[in-house]
């Protein structure tokens, strides 16, 4: 029982070390929707308020929640129309729009289900610049043909009038109507021309039962010159009507209060705002206690967009305006959510701000809702002893950021999601490594027109000591692949500079943020050639620097210093490879790994602290039936873990020994990404944390539809692959089962037999075929443990006796 007991308890511990992968990030951080959004409107439904939008011929929407998060991040498409309009009921949002002059409507469920994937006809005849509201059985969408026009429409999609409801047929023009309810008629509103040559501010009821009760219309406002675009709302008392006024050749902004009866209660108008040379496009809000109306601002050059609050009396509390964005431009939104006021405004994207009911701005920096997930790209992680920093880039469209998160050793986020470098600048390729409990964070950026390599630094709570980053290269010579690595108390900074002279390049960073080698330091001294890829490892005082230069695998060593302590470089391949070049340190020598020029074989070689290459052909693992790509390796204790992409297969892995056998192999994820870009970073103990990039349709029960980075722990559980497939150079030693108990088999079988060496190199046992049954040279059984094979002209192989 006890021991039942103490299983129960590590089963939560075993779950947690990655036997399924985990999003590394698992926050929803929306990015403006690029492109042309514009003529917003908006709508408070049971539990999230709906905006809808127009993107070049194109309706989208979103839900935006009341704790200020955009439910829909990647909108809801709604098929082509222009112009939408959106009212709400408890189960659903009705958005009308004009499609080809005629006006049409289609439902989203609360949920956010489009119901009508083809939207109905609502208008029998022409109609433009549509507006809803909703009279708790019934909506209105009224709409413009010269004439003031209307129709019922049920929640289940029936319209209820087979011919149009003329609001007002007056003389010359009528444009542009909004719709407000007051608990027994509709209000529609409207600007006319009847008076020709300039617009009034016109409204009239209207009956749920479709009746017109001020056929000839209600004079709202009928100032010298023009009044426009009117918006309206009702306060559970009367009606507020705000529109865009010229009286005084200055565009303003006016309103009135109107009664359910109809009755004009400010014939004047209130004078919003009329402080500057442009206010327009008005729109109205109510909180349960006072108005907002907001409008577009231009004065001198200035745009944006204002609002102010307005009592139930008529008086306007903020005379100065309140400044709700210093770039909105055009038409806006404003809709009450519950707890604020939520203005949603048009710039390079569609943004939302929110204001509180007591004026202030809530959200300085402005809400994408027109909104996409990012992809994340090409992960990098880092060990500090307490955290896994997990670095990566977000892309969208053009524009890349470095973006990261600080994990736990379990794999669960430690912090949200942190910003190292965001717009406008492009930033890629991010690599990282900890000195100390500090991380430094190393990137490619282009904010002065040319790459540069840039950096900033991590602390163990996951604040950003370099908010804007700082600059690691001093020209802007197009240098690019950084890679990083930690020595003694500094970090060693590498990449390779093709514009420059295609040479490899190093600089020292320490801890405080120095650059202590801000001109660079050229690695690859003997050579002329151009370099890729530079991969960096550390013995914990020096470095190991290896690059591929003409196709071949070239290396060199660079002291604390900052000296190179080889001028002539260590070649260790003399055929063509093809990339994914990774350097580590076991704790006694170098190992470099790298792809084949035909990416079906991973290669490896050892170099020691000294510089001299002790075993060239390390590690050979082949497999002719695919090809790899972005090899990843870290060590694990004894161990090495290899992770790479294999076409057409996924993400795979191998755990390879000392002696460079392999031990395991799996695919660990099945994927058809085509970048994947796996990562390993060794953590505490033997634990080393895959991560790598894939496509994914949903994460944590929500639409994602983009790259995420993903994360994995062990054990790695996956599809098993019969290590007899591994095939090795001719030489190598290869030993089945391994561990084994009672019998080792060694192929191919030495001409000359073998040994077997404990820990310590003391003779074991000679072996003159190929098999050993795990005894002593006197016939007894030997321990469990590590042993090692010798065979003449061949590197040793461990094998572990298992009891």
């Amino acid at each position: 029982m006890k021991r039942l007991l103490v299983l129960l308890l590590l089963l939560p511990a075993a779950l947690l070390y990655g036997q399924h992968p985990f999003p590394a990030d698992t926050s929803f951080v929306p990015v403006p929707l690029r492109g042309f959004h514009s003529s917003p409107s908006a709508a408070r439904g049971a539990s999230n308020c709906l905006v809808a939008w127009e993107s070049e011929n194109t309706l989208l929407a979103a839900r935006v929640s009341p704790d200020r998060h955009i439910v829909d991040v990647g909108p809801l498409e709604l098929g082509e129309g222009n112009a939408p309009a959106v009212a709400a009921c408890d189960s659903l949002y009705l958005v009308a729009s004009t499609y080809h002059d005629n006006v049409r409507a289609a439902r989203i469920t609360a949920g956010g289900e489009l119901l009508d994937s083809v939207p109905f006809a609502v208008s029998h005849g022409t109609g433009t610049a549509p507006a809803v509201g909703y009279s708790g059985s019934v909506f209105l969408v009224a709409w413009s043909d010269d004439d003031i026009r209307a129709a019922r429409v049920m929640p289940d999609g029936t319209v209820l009038d087979t011919v149009d409801i003329v609001i007002s047929a007056a003389a010359d023009r009528q444009d542009f109507p909004d719709v407000s309810f007051d608990g027994t008629n509709w209000l529609v509103v409207w600007q006319d021309m009847r008076a020709g040559g300039y617009y009034d501010i016109y409204c009239a009821r209207v009956t749920p039962a479709g009746e017109v009760l001020d056929p000839s219309g209600i004079a709202v406002s009928t100032a010298q010159y023009s009044q426009w675009y009117p918006a309206a709302g009702f306060d559970g008392t009367n009606h507020l009507i705000a529109w865009q006024d010229y009286r005084t050749t200055d565009f303003d902004v006016y309103a009135a209060r109107v009664t359910p009866a109809g009755t004009v209660l400010d014939p004047d108008g209130i004078t919003v705002a009329d402080r500057a040379m442009y206010h327009r496009f008005p729109s109205v809000a109510f909180d349960g206690t006072n108005w907002l109306v907001a409008w577009e601002r231009c004065s001198d050059g200035y745009d944006g967009i204002w609002a102010t609050r307005v009592t139930t009396g008529g008086a306007v509390l903020d005379p100065e305006a309140i400044m709700v964005c210093p770039n909105g431009s055009s038409y806006n939104a404003t809709v009450y959510d519950g707890a604020d006021w939520l203005i949603v405004w048009q710039d390079t994207a569609l943004f939302g701000t929110w204001l509180s009911p007591d004026g202030q701005v809530i959200n300085p920096t402005p809400a994408a809702v027109a909104a996409e997930l990012s992809d994340q790209k090409r992960p990098a992680a880092a060990w500090n002893g307490r955290h896994w920093l997990v670095t990566w880039f977000d892309e969208h469209y053009s524009l890349q950021d470095i973006c990261a998160v600080l994990l736990d050793s379990s794999g669960t986020p430690h912090t949200s999601r942190l910003n190292l470098r965001a717009d406008p600048w492009q930033s890629v390729a991010p690599d990282l490594d900890a000195c100390g409990d500090r991380f430094l964070v190393v990137w490619e950026d282009d904010r002065q027109d040319d790459r540069q390599i840039w950096a900033a630094r991590v602390e163990p709570d996951g604040t950003v000591l370099d908010s804007v980053g700082f600059p690691v290269t001093a020209d802007t010579l197009g240098h690019q692949s950084p890679r990083v690595c930690s020595g003694d108390n500094q970090w060693l900074a590498v990449w390779n500079a093709p514009d420059l002279d295609g040479s490899v390049y190093g600089a020292r960073v320490t801890p405080d943020g120095a650059v202590l080698d801000p001109q660079g330091i050229r690695i690859n001294l003997g050579s002329e050639d151009r370099t890729l890829l530079p991969a960096i490892g550390s013995d914990g005082t020096d470095y190991l620097v290896a690059w591929i230069e003409a196709r071949r695998v070239v290396c060199a060593r660079v002291d604390r210093g900052g000296t190179v302590l080889d001028p002539v470089p260590i070649y260790l391949d003399s055929q063509t490879v093809a990339g994914g070049v990774a350097v580590l340190h076991n704790g006694r020598d170098y190992v470099v790994l790298w792809l084949s020029r035909s990416a079906d074989t991973i290669l490896g070689a050892i170099v020691s602290s000294e510089g001299i290459v002790l075993d060239p052909d390390w590690l050979a693992l082949v497999d002719p039936d695919r090809r790899r790509y972005s090899l990843a390796a870290a060590v694990a204790g004894p161990d090495i873990i290899l992770a790479w992409q294999q076409q057409g297969y996924g993400l795979c892995f191998a755990r390879v020994d000392s002696s460079g056998t392999v031990t395991e192999q799996s695919r660990l994820v099945q994927t058809s990404t085509s970048d994947i870009a796996p990562h390993a970073s060794p953590g505490p103990g033997d634990m080393v944390l895959l991560t790598w990039s894939t496509l994914t349709d949903s994460l944590l029960g929500r639409s994602c539809g983009v790259s995420r980075v993903w994360g994995l722990l062990p054990p790695y559980l996956g599809v098993s692959e019969r290590l007899d497939r591994l095939l090795v150079r001719a030489g190598r030693l290869q030993a089945r089962p391994n561990p084994f108990r009672t019998r080792l088999e060694v192929r191919p079988v030495p001409a000359n037999g073998f040994t077997v060496h404990d820990r310590s190199g003391r003779l074991v046992a000679r072996c003159t075929g190929g098999q050993w049954d795990g005894r002593d040279q006197r016939g007894h059984e030997v321990e469990a443990g590590v042993y090692f094979i010798r065979a003449a002209g061949r590197a040793p192989l461990s094998v572990i006796r298992t009891r």
